[in-house]
């Protein structure tokens, strides 16, 4: 009898160390991890006797509705050297002045994706691919998708992380790109073209409720060297509260012209910009 009581005993307490081992012992963290974000922003600009008004900001006014819808998602899996991040983001807006018909005022789609492998940091090396396009194509056809650039590149880069609080990421890439453009407008422009890309970005989540990113690529195609291609893209962000936020976005290109460009090709050696700032309601999932 004594001897089965402590039999039972000695059961029970190996019992109890196992699931206390159990419990202790926390699953690994998932290589995986996502963002969503799902917004609509808005901005609204009214005057009244605007057109005889003596101050200057005001005769300027336009009676303007503005709405941009956006969707941003980002897929990462990272485990041990290896990195895969994918990125796509869909933007839309329309613009009306009084008396006009609605105009689109913003139209992406972007679509970026990366495989880093690190061999000893921040050194990596690494494959990219993506593609850029729009909802509504320009006048007259406004076909959708129309123009489309799709991309490939390989090469080497360097990555640093957490340089300054909460947390940042800057980072440079250097490769070979081949990419490829369909549209109906392009001309010349649909031949594949191989060149040299280099990228720079650098990302800050400063506070909870502040970030902000500047990056800057460029691209020269080996046929000719004189002919490249600068894209300069910055945006600060500040949430107000959980949902509603303030954003100020800058978009700058500049392409200089190449050696086959038609004698009446307009748009290249000049810089183009667009600047945002709106006050909308993004919510993250």
């Amino acid at each position: 009898m004594m001897r089965s009581a402590v039999a039972m005993l000695w059961s029970v307490c190996a019992m109890a160390l196992v699931a206390v081992e159990d419990e202790a012992q926390e699953p690994p963290p998932s290589p995986w991890s996502h963002t969503l974000r799902i917004g609509m922003q808005f901005s609204n600009v009214a005057s009244q006797k605007a057109e005889t008004s003596r101050d200057q900001q005001i005769a300027a006014s336009n009676d303007r509705v503005t709405w941009r819808a956006r969707v941003d998602g980002n897929l990462t899996w990272r485990e041990d050297r290896h990195m895969v991040d994918q990125t796509l983001r869909l933007l839309y807006g329309q613009t009306r002045e009084r008396g006009d018909s609605w105009d689109e005022s913003a139209d992406e789609i972007y679509y970026d994706g990366v495989y880093d492998i690190t061999w000893s940091k921040p050194h990596l090396a690494y494959l990219r691919w993506g593609a850029e396009s729009v909802f509504v194509g320009p006048e007259p056809d406004e076909e959708p998708l129309d123009p489309l650039v799709a991309r490939v590149s390989a090469g080497y880069g360097q990555r640093f992380e957490d340089l300054l609080p909460m947390s940042d990421v800057l980072m440079y890439r250097v490769g070979v790109r081949a990419q490829k453009r369909w549209g109906r407008n392009l001309g010349e422009d649909r031949d594949p073209e191989v060149g040299i890309e280099a990228l720079i970005r650098y990302r800050r989540q400063q506070t909870e409720s502040i970030r902000y990113f500047a990056q800057y690529e460029f691209f020269a195609e080996f046929e000719d060297m004189g002919h490249t291609t600068h894209l300069l893209t910055a945006g600060a962000e500040v949430k107000l509260n959980a949902a509603l936020t303030v954003e100020l976005n800058l978009r700058g290109y500049y392409e200089t012209e190449p050696r086959n460009a038609p004698a009446d090709s307009t748009g290249y050696d000049e810089f183009s910009l667009r600047q945002e700032l709106l006050v909308g309601f993004i919510y993250e999932f």
